[in-house]
């Protein structure tokens, strides 16, 4: 009896992530992992910006690619990179003017700046954690919730988990920031030709998102409206 309580309670959460929200309505995010030799990145440029997005979260910046913050600056003067690798870095762009001192992890896992929205700080987040298998992950998954933990304020984290959006790993991010998926989550990355949703949007309210094109990446885009505050 207990057994079947706990799949009928996981078939329920993956069914809700699975439903559409309601726009939130209190800021834009468009997150996206942009594969380290990425070459089509002034189409994405296009795309983030017809979007109307008001944060931009990007993953595997590299040397290759790295252009794409300089094609982004007059709409998003306001960034953060760090670089982990000549092939790997995060970073994020914003319109809001950063307001403190951003923040890398030590291992690849997390680029972080404060702002303030409607007189109230917000961290922006962006996040790549490494595959839980076969790569030895533990360490950058701890980082993560140490730089997490010790964040105040409202979060928002958006990016390329590597991890099902109803895993441990999702799903202890979510409790450590008191945020919740933006929805519907939707594939972003075939593994072998197996469509999985690895990239997604956490806000305190949640929020709806909608994937966008591939422009050259590995992984599709994400764009999520959502809201800051609960009632």
């Amino acid at each position: 009896m207990a057994f079947a309580f706990v799949v009928a309670a996981a078939f329920f959460t993956a069914v809700r992530l699975l439903l559409p929200q309601q726009p939130g309505g209190d800021l834009k995010v468009y997150a996206k992992n942009l594969w380290f030799a990425n070459t089509e990145f002034p189409a994405l440029v296009d795309d983030i910006e017809a979007t109307g997005a008001d944060a931009v979260m990007l993953q595997e910046v590299s040397d290759r690619n790295i252009e794409v913050l300089s094609l982004l600056e007059k709409s998003y003067p306001y960034q953060h990179f760090c670089r982990f690798s000549s092939w790997s870095g995060i970073a994020l762009a914003s319109r809001h003017p950063i307001q403190g001192e951003p923040i890398c992890s030590n291992s690849r896992a997390i680029a972080a700046v404060p702002v303030v929205i409607e007189n109230s700080k917000v961290w922006l987040v962006s996040v790549h954690i490494p595959w839980p298998w076969p790569h030895d992950s533990l360490n950058n998954e701890i980082d993560a919730e140490r730089v997490l933990t010790d964040l105040d304020g409202a979060l928002v984290i958006a990016g390329d988990f590597n991890s099902m959006p109803w895993s441990g790993r999702v799903g202890r991010i979510a409790s450590l920031t008191n945020t919740r998926l933006a929805g519907p989550v939707r594939p972003t990355f075939k593994l072998r030709h197996v469509p999985l949703p690895l990239d997604f949007v956490l806000a305190p309210g949640g929020g709806s998102q909608e994937i966008r094109p591939l422009f050259g990446s590995d992984h599709a885009g994400v764009l999520a409206n959502i809201r800051l505050w609960v009632p």
